[in-house]
């Protein structure tokens, strides 16, 4: 009878442990301003993984959702908690026209994995060029993630990335232009003043 109930009580802990993991997702920096013109870089992170246990990320499928019209996408680079020990991973993204694709897959063992990978790192870097004025978040749509096993990780996404792209505040082509031409006619101007003087 006593085993019974310190199997039972022991097994509640276990469960009550493991829903506590709250592995998250979520975008760094969380919002941002920049000019027209800039290059914008966010990263996309992993967190509350196991530390030197399960769960551990062994695969990931998502898609990440942006406004085209503000900003254009211009490279993805994978980092290297799914490909320690310089085993390559195998990882793609796929972009469309307002979101891209990022799969990766680690090809560790689910032993490397529990042990050494970090509990919390960034997934992907994502560069993007400013194409015109306005906000766009990143969102996080259609996410699968997964352990070292192939067993599906529950998971939250804490927040999205707010980019907003302000309009620049130089001097247009143009107007910078007349300026040059402008000035001798200032300088002539001041050098005749002085000897009228």
């Amino acid at each position: 009878m006593n085993k019974k109930i310190v199997f039972t009580l022991g097994l509640s802990t276990f469960l009550i442990s493991q829903s506590s993991l709250a592995i998250s997702l979520n975008f760094f920096p969380s919002s941002q301003v920049v000019e027209l013109g800039d290059t914008v870089s966010v990263n996309l992170r992993i967190s509350d993984l196991g530390e030197m246990s399960s769960p551990s990320l062994g695969a990931f499928d998502l898609n990440i959702n942006f406004d085209s019209s503000i900003v254009d996408l211009t490279d993805v680079g994978f980092e290297d908690q799914l490909s320690l020990f310089n085993t390559p991973s195998f990882n793609f993204f796929i972009p469309e026209n307002d979101r891209v694709n990022l799969v990766e897959i680690s090809n560790n063992s689910p032993l490397e994995l529990d042990m050494f990978q970090e509990t919390y790192f960034v997934l992907a870097s994502l560069d993007f060029n400013t194409v015109s004025s306005g906000s766009t978040l990143l969102t996080i749509t259609d996410a699968i993630l997964s352990d070292a096993n192939g067993i599906p990780l529950d998971f939250d996404v804490l927040d999205s990335s707010n980019t907003v792209v302000s309009s620049s505040a130089s001097v247009p082509e143009k107007d910078l232009s007349r300026v040059i031409l402008l000035l001798p006619l200032f300088l002539l101007g001041n050098v005749i003043k002085c000897h009228l003087q």
